[in-house]
């Protein structure tokens, strides 16, 4: 299942390695708010470790007859839903090797730069995540009455199972749980242990930014300790149509008796230079990056107005490597139904999402431009008393540009996902009801002209709720080194990040948007430089 011998490849060579020893830690304190994990020192912790997060939901009944889970996972961040931080630390000493206080949304930045393939055959099965994207094959256009449920010319989430009847009395009973009933009926969340899915996340996954950090737990004092909190039970699975219909509560319990972290340990044949090392004066020393996030509250302010705000992102004395924001929900209620532009399709109300309201694919765990308005969110970042952009940003191609330059990778989503202004409107969605000057009752624009149609239906959901979902802005604060290839390239080494004064960073934005009720949640993610010695079997913080 892992490849365990092409781990730390700078630091020992598969010739170097004795053996590999797995063992089954069982949490010693678990409940549905954390759970604590002891790691007693037994050789070279591996960072593919991994662990199993398996959660159970009821079953939603009607008519008697049971029929399909109640509940599935955010179909882009999957089980880490569940998730809510995690914090790698030495029991000993109570040093702090690692943590990630935002586990959803960190993952929320990472899936959006993995390839369609990747997060199909691999994220789906590891984490239930199933926002991958395909053609729209079904459905007719229908230009009067009742919109079909699935137009073509578009694309839409893999594997969906969609209404092809849409006259006759029984015509909204085949769009009960499509989600469910898709065709791929493996890695989604169940009544049981024995079948719900097995999902785990790897500890490179949760400190993403630790690179090859060898952990030899054998030559550190005591144990090491992870702990794990968990969101609320709300946050963690949404729930299909109709059991929001009926306003039912349903239960998402993490199966205590089988979470368990597969801890792999990696045994040296000749581990006499770690140990000479760590008994040095000068001990052994690791750099990395570490995940620090902040939230601050966006104020939407008055629809059709110009909004300008600042905020302190602090981080002075830090080396800081690369910042990510992203908006989200403030609204803690999941999704109720609105007037959909279109009508109903089957007799269901399906639902556009509000400016401020949960995700029904995402929950709060999208990424969303705080205007509907072209270019009308304009950014700067003031860093040391100097402005980082000679112009503000205010348009989608500088955002994505500075966006891959942090991240290292290009964004891949569809466009239309990113922001509000990727699609533009034909003249015929104008004469749709309850749609004016190519919107739709609660002011969103209607990106029919996009690639993700409004009018493809997910669950009694539109697939269209997952437009401008993937917004997020990237700053890229590392210095570049010149490589073999004659390129600058970025390497995790001491002091490469941009050293943050006494005066603390500002970020401006300016906010046009014709919404009201757009209150928002700005999440911050400073990855910050980090480095610590182990010396005679103690882990210190190096200054």
């Amino acid at each position: 299942m892992m490849n365990k011998t092409s781990i730390n490849k700078a630091d020992y060579s598969q010739s170097s390695i004795e053996r590999i020893s797995s063992v089954q830690i069982k949490p010693i304190q678990i409940n549905q708010s954390s759970a604590i994990f002891n790691i007693n020192p037994q050789g070279i912790l591996d960072k593919d470790s991994s662990i199993v997060l398996p959660l159970i939901t009821d079953l939603f009944t009607k008519g008697g007859a049971t029929i399909f889970p109640a509940g599935f996972l955010p179909v882009n961040i999957g089980i880490w839903s569940v998730l809510k931080s995690a914090t790698l630390k030495s029991l000993d000493s109570g040093v702090v090797i690692a943590q990630n206080n935002d586990c959803a949304n960190w993952c929320n930045i990472h899936n959006n730069f993995q390839s369609s393939e990747w997060r199909d055959r691999v994220l789906k099965c590891r984490w239930g995540v199933k926002e991958v994207y395909e053609p729209s094959d079904i459905g007719v256009m229908i230009t009067h009455d009742e919109a079909t449920a699935n137009p073509p010319a578009g694309i839409n989430l893999k594997g969906v199972q969609y209404a092809t009847e849409l006259i006759g009395e029984n015509k909204g009973e085949n769009l009960i749980g499509a989600w469910s009933l898709s065709t791929n009926r493996h890695y989604r969340v169940m009544n049981n242990s024995s079948n719900t899915g097995q999902f785990y996340i790897r500890l490179n996954e949760l400190f993403p930014k630790m690179f090859n950090v060898v952990l030899p737990t054998n030559h550190i004092k005591g144990m090491l300790q992870l702990i794990l909190n968990f969101n609320n039970v709300e946050d963690r699975l949404c729930r299909i149509n109709e059991v929001v219909e009926n306003n039912l509560d349903i239960s998402a319990r993490i199966d205590e008796d089988n979470v368990v972290l597969l801890a792999d340990f990696i045994h040296k044949k000749d581990d006499s230079d770690i140990q000479a090392q760590i008994n040095s004066p000068n001990g052994m020393v690791f750099s990395y990056g570490d995940l620090m996030w902040n939230k601050f509250f966006h104020n939407g302010g008055s629809a059709n107005t110009i909004n300008n705000q600042t905020h302190n992102l602090g981080l002075s004395g830090q080396y800081v490597r690369q910042l990510y924001m992203l908006y989200n929900s403030t609204d803690s209620e999941e999704q109720t139904h609105n007037p959909n532009p279109y009508g109903d399709i089957g007799g269901v109300a399906c639902p556009l999402k509000g400016p401020n309201q949960q995700n029904p694919l995402k929950l709060t765990y999208d990424a969303v431009c705080p205007s509907n308005v072209k270019n009308g969110f304009k950014f700067q970042i003031n860093i040391n008393q100097r402005n980082l952009y000679p112009e503000r940003l205010e348009n989608k191609g500088e955002y994505m540009n500075e966006l891959t330059n942090a991240y290292g990778a290009r964004l891949n989503k569809p466009f239309d996902s990113y922001c509000a202004d990727s699609s533009s409107v034909q003249e015929l969605d104008k004469a749709f009801p309850n749609a004016s000057d190519g919107r739709d009752v609660i002011g969103n624009p209607l990106p029919n002209k996009g690639m993700l149609p409004v009018s493809g239906l997910l669950n009694g959901w539109w697939v269209g709720n997952l437009y401008n979902t993937n917004f997020i802005v990237g700053v890229d604060l590392q210095k570049k080194v010149l490589d073999n290839m004659g390129g600058l390239s970025r390497v995790n080494m001491p002091q490469s990040g941009t050293l943050i004064g006494n005066t603390p960073i500002m970020l401006h934005t300016e906010t046009q948007t014709t919404l009201g009720d757009n209150n928002l949640n700005l999440n911050v993610c400073a990855c910050v430089e980090r480095t610590i010695m182990i010396r005679n079997g103690i882990v210190s913080v190096v200054d």
